[in-house]
């Protein structure tokens, strides 16, 4: 998920500066609940069978 990487940096250095932050409260809980199920949905019996391949080294 790179195009999170821009956002997550710019939080963590104004985490780390003190910024005052808040969140987006009930638009934030639907967003992580459609990931949620976005990413779920992935996850198969079938990803759990092609796992060991995935692990092997390339070479």
């Amino acid at each position: 998920m790179p195009f999170l990487f821009g956002p997550m940096s710019t939080r963590q250095i104004a985490a780390m500066a003190h910024a005052p932050m808040e969140g987006f409260g009930q638009v934030s809980v639907a967003v992580r609940i459609i990931l949620g199920v976005a990413v779920g949905a992935s996850i198969t019996p079938a990803l759990f069978t092609e796992l060991p391949k995935m692990a092997t080294p390339v070479r």
